[in-house]
């Protein structure tokens, strides 16, 4: 039994192994549109500044409230048990 327990934990790990490494060579981010193209989404992220990062929250939660309503943005709020 343990032999078979030592087998299958020295499997997992090599498939933990390969899969990071496959992961770590891969292109971290490959766009699928432009941002000055014909096809450029409505909505763009904002580009990151010096904001705190509790300013920053208090910022994406009022976006989240004008966006689809107060009750989506405490919902947010709340599985990040963030007070509001």
């Amino acid at each position: 039994m343990e032999t078979r327990i030592a087998t299958l934990a020295s499997r997992l790990f090599a498939a933990i192994l390969i899969a990071v490494g496959s992961w770590a060579s891969a292109p971290a981010a490959v766009p699928d549109r432009v941002s000055n193209g014909s096809d450029r989404p409505s909505r763009m992220l904002p580009l990151f500044d010096a904001t705190p990062p509790a300013q920053a929250l208090d910022r994406a939660l009022h976006g989240i409230a004008a966006s689809y309503g107060e009750a989506s943005a405490d919902f947010v709020a709340l599985t990040m048990e963030y007070p509001r």
